[in-house]
Parts: structure tokens; C-alpha cells; sequence
């Protein structure tokens, strides 16, 4: 997925999405800052969330 799609999945999902497999050269090229402007600029930041390379998350339910 581009920027433009995720974007607009973040825009009609109504939870937290979460953006991995970025900055692989081959088949990935989207990059965590380009993809974090785009999410502020659409006032979607606090929905997208985009972890570190090796960055653990844990899910409370």
C-alpha cells in the first residue's frame, strides 16, 4: 500500500491502524516520516499508528 491508502483505510476504519513492512527498498519504499506527515496532515495521527523497526506493542483488550 501507498501513502494515499493508507491514509484513506485509516479515514474509514473507526480504530487504531497500525503501518508495518515500510522502508523496504525492494517492494516497500514508503517511509515512516513521509507516512507520519501525511497522517497529521489528515488529522489522523492519533489513529495510525507507525512503530520502530524491532518496536514491541502490546494490546490491551
Amino acid at each position: 500500500m501507498g501513502v494515499p491508502e493508507v491514509i484513506e483505510l485509516t479515514q474509514i476504519s473507526r480504530g487504531i491502524v497500525i503501518a508495518n513492512h515500510m522502508e523496504a527498498l525492494s517492494h516497500c519504499p514508503v517511509t515512516r516520516d513521509e507516512l507520519a506527515a501525511a497522517s497529521k496532515r489528515a488529522g489522523l495521527d492519533s489513529r495510525l499508528c507507525i512503530p520502530y523497526d524491532g518496536e514491541t506493542m502490546e494490546f490491551l483488550h
